[in-house]
């Protein structure tokens, strides 16, 4: 059985969730730090890039202001906005050596700027070693179990313990999507309903891989059909599905050999009749679960095939396939096949 370490979106980043914020000055700068402080606290924040500039001179030259700390948090975030990955890496790589003292929750939104630094620099290993920082400090963290559930399972598929715990993850983070009051987000009621939508079909994508590679297809079948109801025109989601369908095929196929062999058996032995009725029963029945689930998997695969994205052309692979063994190498009727699925997508909300 082959591996998929297809997760649909690889995150959701939930902006609203963790948006650090920087208080004005409180009390007067030490008298060495205070012509720097000044200059730095009246670059605009519309110029991130000076602004960020300043700050990293600052923090260099002042390690010890009281301001030090606020300044390296703004730093960070501008560099952010820059999408200056590497240097966000680099310098949320030293908060626990430079900041010893921050507190848990703004240690946590450092970590999590870091994780999501290292997301957009395709590096899974730190995106997962900065968000289990966050968890331990934050373990309700949602943005965070989003991007982790679906990051192990894509960097380690074969990881039996890792893909554990990004089921634990993606579960719990079902449960709090479940429970979230768009209020807390500042989204209205509809908003909140699209994006939840959207993260619920994420989640359940992410747990039908997790079951498909763990080889429990009746799990990964189950969330694979919630998350096609919950974003149906997400093409990945179809996809894993298609996949799920195949592999439950390929085991009727298994059983239904089997059963003819039995049946055949039977027969050359001159078994009673009885027996060898309920053989060629258990068969026909076994041919005709088979011949259905070929038929779903058709239909789950020519449905991702009309989504496009990137899983169309994996799934046009498997389609093909399936539509040749069922049609004895006639591919007539598949474009239309796929014709159908695309106005049947476009009819869907």
């Amino acid at each position: 059985m082959k591996k998929t370490a297809y997760l649909g979106c690889s995150f959701l980043l939930l902006a609203a969730l963790a948006v650090p914020t920087f208080a004005g000055p409180r009390a007067a700068p030490a008298q060495n730090d205070a012509g720097a402080y000044t200059a730095y606290y009246n670059i605009p924040q519309t110029d991130p890039k000076t602004k960020a500039e300043a700050g990293e001179k600052f923090i260099k030259d002042f390690p010890a202001s009281q301001y030090a700390e606020p300044v390296f948090r703004q730093t960070v975030s501008n560099h952010g906005k820059l999408s200056n990955w590497a240097k966000v890496l680099e310098l949320t790589g030293k908060v626990d050596q430079m900041f010893p003292g921050m507190s848990a929750a703004n240690k946590a939104t450092m970590y999590a700027q870091g994780m999501q630094a290292a997301q957009q620099s395709n590096n899974a290993a730190q995106t997962i070693a900065f968000g289990e920082k966050v968890l331990s400090l934050a373990p309700d963290d949602l943005n965070t179990l989003i991007t982790l559930s679906s990051t192990i399972p894509a960097a380690t598929p074969s990881d039996k313990a890792g893909l554990e715990k990004a089921k634990g993850f993606a579960t719990k983070a079902l449960t709090l999507v479940a429970k979230l009051d768009p209020k807390s987000v500042g989204l209205s009621e509809a908003d909140w309903a699209k994006q939840k939508s959207g993260i619920e079909g994420t989640l359940h994508t992410t747990l039908c891989s997790i079951a498909f590679n763990n080889q429990d297809y009746p799990k990964a079948e189950e969330d694979c059909l919630a998350a096609t109801k919950a974003t149906p025109k997400d093409g990945g989601a179809w996809y894993l599905l298609g996949l799920v369908y195949n592999q439950q095929a390929v085991d009727i196929t298994k059983n239904y050999q089997s059963a003819v062999k039995a049946t055949n058996d039977a027969i050359g032995a001159k078994a009673d009749q009885i027996q060898i009725d309920e053989l060629k029963a258990q068969s026909s029945a076994l041919e005709q679960n088979l011949r259905a689930k070929r038929d779903q998997a058709i239909d789950t695969l020519a449905t991702s095939v009309a989504a496009g994205g990137t899983t169309q052309a994996p799934a046009k692979t498997q389609l093909d396939r399936l539509w040749n063994t069922k049609n004895s190498g006639d591919m007539s009727g598949l474009d239309a096949k796929i014709a159908e699925r695309k106005q049947w997508l476009a009819a869907q909300p």
